[in-house]
């Protein structure tokens, strides 16, 4: 996420969109803590996602634990996204 926020600071020159952003992402969160089944379900029984705007939050629940894999843009190419998953289990 704080990729996401640098990249809209340095392209707006403002910190607006990047903190709007960052506040849709945690009332996200806060949702998935509150009911981790409530994302939409992936070939992988514990990973799911969830939507919003342009941007999926993908996560994992552990036992324990729920875990932010990624949040992807969905206007990027989406054969990378499996790699990224991968890459950050």
């Amino acid at each position: 996420m704080t990729e996401i926020f640098d990249y809209y600071n340095k392209r707006n020159k403002s910190k607006t969109y990047s903190t709007k952003l960052l506040g849709e992402f945690r009332a996200i969160m806060r949702l998935i803590l509150s009911s981790p089944r409530m994302g939409i379900k992936t070939e992988d029984e514990n990973i799911r996602y969830v939507l919003s705007g342009n941007y999926a939050l993908f996560y994992e629940i552990k036992s324990c634990t729920i875990e932010v894999l990624i949040v992807w843009d969905c206007r990027q190419s989406p054969g990378r996204l499996e790699m990224c998953i991968r890459q950050r289990r």
